[in-house]
């Protein structure tokens, strides 16, 4: 079981928000959310303007209390806290940690540049700079290039390679990233979690969250790239590689329900990520591939994906995707077999119990629903899924996973492209059959 703790939910004048309490715990957890990522709006202006912008508005501000970046990172950091920013797809997240009795002097702080953010010359030159060496840590990660690889496959271009998003900076104005605050950095597309011995803070919320000096603005809808169907496959050439990294990726262009979330992670554990897995344990038993790992994906409301990272030697991908297909074809058909599906809701369920034990925890379980796809879904709700589930409903899901034919491959490997796509072609043998 998570750690116990209830839940508020809040709307501070149009700001909406969770109140996590967790009594006496001597840490909190907040963050702060906008729908501002890089895809934002159909991709109106350069893919990396809102990470630009979140690098820029994380501690740069034009207040005169806070003359230098670091002076007001130093002031945030006081008493041991940590504080961050992230940008992905659709959002920007500002977020931090404190001992308890601090967290509302953070939140106050973050307040200041998100209100008044210095966007000039100056301060673009210096964070597109730091937003491009941030980049160069992946363009040599041969396991991040096939993920991106994959994705811009699908997504026809929508999402683009760390290479590519270092390209894009170059033109990037003042102007683009001060309409595109302009448009995301409002009251409506703002929201907030708090996690912690916060129970006093519902009393409080609209002196701390309610007054914000911002635009009221709109709640922004996060963009859904369109999607190829057929499955398609992208190949980058790197020969100092001595295997190939693979992304597998299947988008179901709908929104999974709880459950059905849990089955998918459930799926995960029977085929990938353990070594009695039956794709995993087989082909360590056969000495052929020594990791995968299979996860779930949650971008938008409408779109989630099922991913598998697989890094393997090109000698030992055809058998090693042979085994996916057979097994995948074998559940869709007949589902588990009865032990088996008992074992791994066991294992899930046990998995499931365990998080939650910390604020940050707590913390990380519900913002990716409540900010991504404005609903929440309790941890104790999580849990119980596992005793209504169904072994028809594995195959039921599966089956609707591989007949909706969003899929992608991306790869990076010192073989020929042309060798390459004889192992994409094993997957479109079986995926594009039904």
């Amino acid at each position: 079981m998570s750690i116990d703790h209830t839940i508020q939910e809040v709307d501070a004048d149009g700001v909406k928000g969770l109140i996590i309490h967790i009594e006496n715990a001597p840490v909190t957890q907040h963050g702060i959310h906008f729908r501002a990522g890089n895809n934002h709006d159909d991709r109106a202006w350069p893919y990396q303007t809102g990470h630009v912008l979140e690098h820029i508005a994380y501690a740069l501000t034009t207040n005169q209390d806070y003359g230098t970046k670091n002076e007001f990172i130093q002031a945030m950091q006081k008493n041991g806290a940590s504080t961050n920013a992230l940008t992905t797809s659709n959002g920007i997240s500002y977020y931090g940690d404190s001992i308890s009795e601090e967290w509302e002097r953070l939140v106050n702080l973050r307040r200041i540049p998100l209100e008044n953010p210095r966007i000039d010359e100056s301060s673009l030159a210096a964070e597109v700079g730091n937003v491009n060496e941030e980049l160069r840590q992946y363009v040599g990660r041969s396991e991040r290039l096939a993920w991106e690889l994959s994705r811009k496959a699908l997504t026809n271009g929508a999402w683009l390679t760390a290479s590519e998003s270092i390209d894009s900076t170059k033109s990037i104005s003042a102007s683009d990233v001060a309409k595109h605050y302009t448009q995301t950095h409002t009251i409506q597309n703002m929201r907030f979690i708090v996690v912690g011995d916060a129970q006093a803070a519902g009393e409080k919320i609209e002196d701390i969250f309610g007054r914000w000096e911002l635009p009221r603005g709109k709640r922004v809808e996060p963009y859904n790239p369109d999607l190829i169907q057929g499955g398609v496959y992208a190949y980058e050439r790197r020969d100092n590689l001595q295997n190939i990294s693979n992304s597998f990726s299947i988008s179901l262009p709908r929104m999974l329900s709880n459950e059905e979330r849990e089955t998918l992670n459930l799926i995960n554990y029977v085929l990938y990520n353990s070594h009695t897995s039956r794709v995993l344990g087989t082909a360590r038993d056969e000495g052929i591939c020594y990791s995968m790992h299979g996860s779930v994906d949650i971008q938008t409301k409408t779109q989630t994906t099922w991913e598998l990272n697989l890094p393997v030697g090109a000698v030992n991908m055809p058998r090693v995707i042979n085994l996916i297909v057979k097994h995948i074809d074998d559940i869709r058909k007949n589902g588990l077999e009865d032990k088996e599906f008992e074992d791994a809701k066991q294992y899930r369920l046990g998995r499931a119990k365990k998080l939650g034990q910390t604020a940050g925890e707590l913390y990380d379980i519900y913002a990716e629903d409540f900010f991504v796809r404005d609903r929440v879904i309790f941890t104790q709700d999580r849990e119980a899924v596992y005793s209504t589930m169904t072994n028809s409903n594995v195959s039921r899901l599966l089956n609707e996973l591989i007949d909706c034919g969003y899929w992608s491959l991306g790869g990076v490997g010192s073989i020929d492209e042309n060798e390459y796509k004889k192992h994409y072609d094993l997957l479109a043998n079986y995926l594009n059959r039904r």
